[in-house]
């Protein structure tokens, strides 16, 4: 078991850079889908709306570049941390209110959307949200820190 553990500590970067580098780019060249997906959430102050067409493409851009150049992970866990906190919490909101349709988060356009006859889409999206937080976690296990501020004095 320890040794999957320290496997799964070297493979995680690799994943979540992968994944929010692919993320991130796909928000950047649909950027007319990301911003229609956020208009579609009436539960966000447009203020919030803005901020996110301005600041998450960009920030999973760098955070993916950050994992997978393996220089400042810590940096890159502690942003992406709250980062997919707040996914999980606005596929959440999608989840459990479908009477608003089928949104999409404006990401990841080579995944499935839910339809009407199939499984839901927000719940596996969800599920996969939760596993990258864990992944996230085990970077910053990874880094052998214990504390949040690495630079102060003991």
């Amino acid at each position: 078991m320890p040794r999957l553990l320290s496997f799964l500590k070297f493979c995680a970067p690799f994943s979540l850079a992968a994944v929010f580098l692919v993320s991130g780019l796909d928000k950047l060249f649909r950027l007319d889908e990301f911003i229609a997906s956020l208009h579609a959430r009436s539960f966000l102050p447009s203020t919030l709306i803005w901020a996110g067409i301005i600041l998450v493409p960009g920030l999973e851009v760098i955070t993916g570049l950050a994992f997978l150049n393996r220089l400042h992970l810590r940096e890159a866990a502690c942003l992406v941390g709250p980062l997919l906190l707040v996914f999980i919490v606005v596929t959440v909101a999608d989840a459990v209110f479908p009477s608003r349709g089928t949104i999409g988060c404006g990401c990841m356009s080579f995944l499935p959307r839910e339809t009407s006859s199939g499984p839901s889409f927000g719940w596996l999206h969800i599920l996969f949200l939760i596993f990258l937080a864990w992944l996230n976690y085990l970077v910053l296990l990874s880094t052998g820190e214990t504390t949040l501020y690495p630079y102060e004095k003991k």
